[in-house]
């Protein structure tokens, strides 16, 4: 089976697509995305951490904003009522962290 036939090669590349198009166009349209691979979701988060100046039109299904909400919140505070983790930034103060 070649890379890009597996599910989590088509899904790679369905990634790559969408920074590809956000660093050219400097928009991020996330509307028709119907689901999230956890190993697509962190690389997307940090993409869009990294480069602030790209609009995200949002997932349309509430399931999935709420999920991409989650991972891709900026916050240091994690509730013990959710069962994913946001990706945070790690600070290089050793007090903060």
């Amino acid at each position: 089976m070649e890379f890009n036939e597996s599910d989590l090669g088509r899904e790679y590349l369905k990634f790559r697509q969408l920074r590809n198009d956000a660093l050219h166009t400097k928009k991020m349209d996330l509307s028709n995305i119907d689901w999230f691979y956890p190993t697509n979701l962190l690389p997307l988060g940090i993409f869009i951490k990294t480069n602030r100046d790209v609009y995200v039109i949002p997932p349309t299904s509430s399931d999935v904003l709420n999920y991409y909400k989650i991972i891709t919140k900026d916050t240091r505070h994690v509730s013990s009522r959710i069962s994913y983790l946001p990706i945070a930034e790690i600070p290089p103060d050793e007090h903060q962290r």
